[in-house]
C-alpha cells in the first residue's frame, strides 16, 4: 500500500512551475524583445523613409534619376554581401556584441549620410547602413532562438515580423513631417536612437558563448561581392529607352563578362570551403534546381 501511495503521488502531483529565464537569468523576455524590436524598427524605417526623401536628396546634390537610384541600390548590395559575414561573426563571437556593433555601424552610416557633401560620401554612408542592417534582423532572430523557450519563439518572431508593416505605415508619415525641417534630419535622428539601443542592449540582452570557430569563407565572400557589384552595375547602365542597343554596349558586356568569369570561380571556392556561403550540394536537390 505504501508503494501504491508513492506511485499515486508521483503520478498526480503537479509539475513544478517552470521559471522563465534567459541565459543571464532574466525573469521576463519583454525587455529583450523590446530592444530587438527597436533595433529592427530602425533598419526597417531606413527603407521606409527613403522614398519620400529621394526628391529632396536628388535636388540637394543635383543628381540624375540613374544616379539617385544608387542611393537605394548600394544599400541593397552592401546588405546582400554582408549577411553571411555578420551572421558568421555572430556565431563566432556571440549575438550580443555583434548586435550592438551593427547598431553602432548603422548610426555611423546615418551620420555620414546626414553630413554628406558629395554623392560619393552619400553612397558610402548608405553602404555602411546597408551592411549594418544585414546583421540587425538575422542576429535579432538568433537572440530569440537562443534566449526564448520553443513555445514562445513563434510569438516573438511574429512581433519582429510586424516591424516592417509598422515601419511602412509610420515611416512615410514621419518622413513627411521631418522633411519640413530638412532631409538630413531623417538620418541624423537615427544616431540618438541607436545610442539608446546600445545602452539598453548592453544592460538587457543575454550573453551567449560562441558556438563555432570555423574560418570565414573569404574567397567565396569576395567573389560573391564582385559578382553582385558587376551585376548591379550592368543593370544600372541599361537604357530602357533603347534596351537592345544598350545590351550590347561596352559597359554592359563588360559586366556580363565579369559575372560569367566569376561564377565558376565562386562555385569552385564554395566546394572547397570549410564553411561555404552557399552549400553547393543544395543544387543536387531537384526541387531546388527546378525552383532556380
Amino acid at each position: 500500500m505504501a508503494n501504491l501511495n508513492r506511485i499515486w503521488n508521483l503520478t498526480i502531483s503537479p509539475e513544478p512551475k517552470r521559471r522563465i529565464v534567459t541565459r543571464d537569468g532574466f525573469k521576463s523576455h519583454g525587455p529583450v524583445l523590446a530592444v530587438l524590436f527597436l533595433g529592427v524598427l530602425m533598419a526597417a524605417l531606413d527603407i521606409a523613409i527613403l522614398g519620400p526623401a529621394i526628391p529632396a536628396i536628388r535636388d540637394a546634390f543635383g543628381l540624375t534619376e540613374r544616379e539617385v537610384s544608387w542611393v537605394f541600390s548600394i544599400w541593397v548590395l552592401a546588405n546582400l554581401v554582408s549577411v553571411p559575414i555578420t551572421t558568421k561573426l555572430a556565431d563566432m563571437y556571440g549575438r550580443k556584441p555583434v548586435y550592438l556593433t551593427v547598431i553602432g555601424l548603422f548610426a555611423l552610416g546615418a551620420a555620414i549620410v546626414a553630413g554628406s557633401q558629395s554623392l560619393v560620401m552619400l553612397l558610402a554612408g548608405r553602404a555602411v547602413q546597408g551592411a549594418a542592417a544585414s546583421g540587425i534582423f538575422p542576429v535579432a532572430g538568433a537572440v530569440i532562438g537562443d534566449a526564448f523557450e520553443p513555445e514562445k519563439r513563434g510569438r516573438a518572431f511574429g512581433v519582429l515580423g510586424s516591424v516592417f508593416g509598422v515601419a511602412f505605415i509610420i515611416g512615410p508619415i514621419l518622413a513627411g513631417f521631418i522633411l519640413l525641417i530638412g532631409w538630413r534630419w531623417l538620418y541624423l535622428l537615427f544616431v540618438p536612437v541607436s545610442i539608446l539601443v546600445i545602452i539598453l542592449g548592453w544592460r538587457i540582452l543575454p550573453s551567449t558563448k560562441a558556438k563555432e570557430n570555423t574560418p570565414l569563407d573569404l574567397l567565396g565572400l569576395t567573389t560573391l561581392a564582385a559578382i553582385l557589384l558587376a551585376l548591379s552595375y550592368g543593370l544600372s547602365v541599361l537604357d530602357t529607352g533603347d534596351l537592345w542597343a544598350s545590351l550590347f554596349g561596352g559597359r554592359v558586356l563588360l559586366s556580363i563578362l565579369i559575372v560569367s568569369a566569376l561564377i565558376p570561380v565562386f562555385f569552385w571556392a564554395e566546394r572547397r570551403a570549410v564553411d561555404p556561403v552557399i552549400r553547393t550540394d543544395l543544387f543536387r536537390n531537384k526541387q531546388v534546381s527546378v525552383t532556380l
